[in-house]
């Protein structure tokens, strides 16, 4: 009966042993978290204001194009982008101070490919826009009676092809 409890007494010793070691690193990870969510939100707020005061949103607005992704506002999406990414940056080096090993790879590896998604979308982005550019362009041409049906294939087929940049961009292939 005494070793169970001398067993028990150094097994909870061990416990507490590793718990007070790891605390400073737990602490730090957490500060480091905190940190990083502040400077990330202060940035994308920044951001997000400066694209309002330059009346990014109401330009696009006067091109007609404000539903382009859903009726979001893009200098908010921009700036919640921005927001994210800056956080997941702090999130590298709080998760290698606990010392996770295939953590702290996978969040690495997850702050390596974000600006790839950014990028992705700033290619719908453009693709959009270019696409619905070039679709009025052709619908301002009327040598043919068919050129709304020409101004839809060509909208559409440059949608596909910056589809297509954007998601290899992020590293998915597709094959049409």
């Amino acid at each position: 009966m005494a070793s169970i409890g001398q067993n028990l007494a150094g097994s909870l010793g061990t416990l507490w042993t590793n718990f007070l070691a790891a605390l400073p690193r737990t602490i730090a990870a957490v500060i480091v978290v905190v940190i990083g969510y502040i400077i990330a939100s202060v940035v994308g707020r920044v951001l997000r204001t400066s694209l309002t005061r330059a009346k990014f949103d109401e330009w696009l607005e006067k091109k007609g194009k404000e539903n382009m992704f859903g009726g979001l506002e893009l200098s908010s999406l921009i700036g919640s982008l921005v927001k994210w990414w800056l956080f997941v940056l702090f999130l590298v080096p709080a998760v290698n101070l606990l010392s996770f090993g295939q953590l702290s790879s996978l969040v690495s590896n997850f702050a390596a490919w974000f600006p790839n998604l950014v990028l992705a979308i700033i290619i719908i982005f453009i693709g959009v826009v270019f696409s619905d550019f070039l679709a009025t362009r052709v619908l301002q041409v009327k040598t043919l009676r068919s050129m709304k049906g020409i101004s839809t294939v060509v909208k559409v087929s440059l949608i596909l092809i910056f589809a297509d940049i954007a998601l290899r961009q992020i590293g998915v292939e597709v094959m049409f």
